[in-house]
């Protein structure tokens, strides 16, 4: 049972705390298996970006090279120009030899520079095509070779098909370093030469596919892979966002550069970005990891019949923890543009409120006892006294006890309030440094608890019947009865005249004995049991309950006792008791045959009589006729 103003036990506490050192711990190890996963896979894609590197150092050696080798083509052309002049001017014929010879030899030497240096410029042509097409590589064609067969043909694609409003030529002629009109006619002499040349043909083909090949999006067991060369975000949404439902982890590789332009939002998803340098083109991106909060639980209704049938307490629900963020981890290998607008967030859901506990279920109520006159009039009607005498007669009957109602049912215990969500674990590195930006990671809170239900209000004893006094004169001086009253002694005073007119004066002693009054007796049937259904008013209950399991007949016993003794204004003979006892004999202390006392004594052993008997329902008629002149 969950306990008011306490959450948990020290032993859940502890185990709570052990939770989450060890999800602490997994999420570390998961952030490293992140950047692992994020090095190794695709590895050929690295592999390129790393080809590409050398490639730009190959540039600047080729730049080099390209001059030594124009130098050296310089050189050889003065040499063949001096041994022309010399084969001139020597008529030896051996000498002449000699000469044709060195200028044979020389100009093998300088056709050998000049392919050399067509090659160096074709290879800073080959080496430019990334460079100078990379902002375009969204919209480059894949299939712009698709019917060449030379690398004329190619080289004559590149001149007329256009790409974001220029040809594809002249965005590459203008990466290449140091260009003029000699190398492009160096470069036009290279594919005039070459053109034929398979190895070259499908080495230029697979380089353009492999530079510019759209991003490749593969979803398998919850992993979503996307690599890349150059891509935004937005060009691959359309591939991937069937599958983030079902997405716990994704990848995103771009070996040169990732352009974020759209916002990743993904509900506890582990996200792992890993690029050459990423670009942030939004004034605002966002990625968020962080989960829904769970549904508010409905809270349960049942009617008190409903409760009543089930018989057990109706406890409220237990809200479920809140989910825990995804991690996120960045890595740029050089930088990240615009990182002042990147915002990153991964905080923990917060826990489920619990529900109410019901309240109990109401106590039925039990029907009221019979009047004490209807009692008489309908199970046994009492005998007259035999000793009867002329004068006036006063009765009083009691009501029979009314029945106990049901106690209520107990109320249900509270609903436990969820644990909050862990916050997702963020790292960011540029250039193999871990930056300190300003990022959303938070835990969740923890659900509400609901509140304990009361008990259900115990059902309204029967109110008992009302108690009845009469009075009635056997002679036409008239008569008077009352329902209620209490324990006392009345004397009531009439002028009557005989038959000779004589003015006499007559008095009644009327004694009127009510156990409990009608006003009490409904305030006892009407207790509300709210909360605590095992305290005082309870015990109370159960004692009612006992004396009305005690067997009772519901029969009327009545025992006359009387003997005429001295008429005295201080003495009173007793006439009658009647006892409603349940049992086969009457339980009442013993009354001798003779028993005379005076008012106070007889008031003072009724009440007596009424605290040692409280099972009992006593009717007690008494007769006594004096008159005074």
């Amino acid at each position: 049972m969950q306990m008011n103003g306490i959450k948990q036990s020290s032993e859940e506490s502890f185990t709570f705390s052990t939770r989450n050192d060890i999800r602490d711990a997994l999420q570390d190890v998961n952030i490293e298996i992140m950047r692992n996963n994020a090095y190794n896979a695709y590895n050929e894609t690295f592999k390129l970006q790393l080809a590409e590197r050398k490639s730009i150092q190959e540039q600047e050696l080729l730049i080099i090279q390209i001059e030594e080798e124009k130098e050296l083509i310089k050189k050889q052309d003065l040499e063949i120009a001096r041994l022309t002049k010399e084969l001139e001017t020597f008529k030896d014929e051996v000498k002449q030899k000699l000469l044709l010879k060195l200028k044979e030899q020389q100009a093998q030497e300088l056709e050998k520079c000049e392919l050399n240096n067509q090659f160096l410029i074709y290879s800073k042509f080959f080496n430019s095509i990334y460079s100078g097409l990379k902002n375009d590589s969204e919209q480059v064609d894949l299939n712009i070779f698709k019917d060449c067969q030379t690398l004329d043909q190619i080289i004559s694609q590149l001149r007329t098909q256009k790409v974001n409003g220029k040809t594809y030529m002249e965005k590459i002629l203008s990466q290449m370093a140091s260009q003029s009109d000699e190398d492009i006619a160096i470069l036009n002499r290279f594919v005039s030469k070459n053109t034929s040349n398979s190895s070259i043909v499908e080495e230029l083909k697979n380089k353009w596919i492999i530079l510019f090949s759209k991003p490749a999006v593969q979803f398998n067991n919850g992993t979503l892979l996307i690599s890349g060369n150059v891509f935004s975000l937005s060009s691959v949404k359309s591939l991937y966002e069937n599958d983030l439902p079902n997405t716990s982890e994704i990848y995103i590789i771009a070996s040169e550069q990732l352009i974020l332009d759209i916002d990743l939002k993904v509900p506890k998803v582990n996200v792992a970005i890993e690029a050459n340098s990423i670009l942030i083109k939004n004034s605002q991106c966002i990625i968020d990891t962080s989960p829904k909060d769970p549904p508010r639980l409905k809270q349960i209704q049942m009617s008190n019949y409903e409760k009543k049938c089930k018989k057990v307490q109706v406890d409220g629900q237990n809200g479920i923890a809140g989910d825990s963020a995804g991690n996120i981890m960045i890595i740029a290998k050089v930088n990240i543009q615009g990182i002042e607008c990147l915002k990153l967030i991964a905080n923990g859901a917060n826990g489920q409120d619990g529900t109410d506990g019901l309240d109990g279920f109401d106590g039925e109520v039990y029907k009221d006892g019979i009047d004490g006159i209807n009692f008489i009039n309908n199970k046994e009607k009492i005998k007259q006294s035999e000793n009867s005498g002329w004068g006036a007669t006063h009765t009083i009957w009691y009501g029979t006890e009314g029945g106990l109602g049901s106690d209520g049912g107990h109320g249900g215990d509270a609903g436990v309030g969820g644990e909050g969500g862990h916050e997702g674990k963020i790292s960011v590195i540029i250039q193999n440094e871990e930056k300190p930006l300003k990022f959303e990671q938070k835990k969740g809170l923890n659900g509400k608890d609901g509140v304990e239900g009361k008990g259900g209000k115990a059902g309204k004893d029967g109110k008992r019947g009302v108690e009845y006094y009469r009075f009635s004169s056997l002679n036409p001086f008239g008569g008077d009865e009352t329902k209620e009253g209490q324990l006392n002694l009345w004397k009531k005073t009439k002028y009557v005249r005989n038959k000779y007119f004589q003015k006499k004066k007559k008095t009644y002693d009327i004694e009127l004995n009510v156990i409990m009054n009608k006003e009490e007796y409904a305030w006892d049937g009407r207790t509300d049991y709210t909360k605590d259904q095992n305290g005082q008013q309870k015990n109370k209950r159960e004692y009612f309950s006992e004396v009305k399991h005690l067997g009772l007949l519901k029969s009327m016993t009545n025992v006359t006792i009387f003997k005429q003794g001295p008429q005295t204004s201080n003495n009173l003979p007793i006439e009658t008791f009647f006892c409603h006892t349940g049992q086969t004999e009457i339980i009442i202390p013993q009354i001798k045959d003779h028993f005379e006392i005076d008012e106070v004594k007889l008031i003072q052993y009724l009440q007596n009589l009424k605290k040692l008997h409280p099972s009992q329902i006593i009717l007690i008629e008494r007769y006594q006729n004096h008159q005074e002149n």
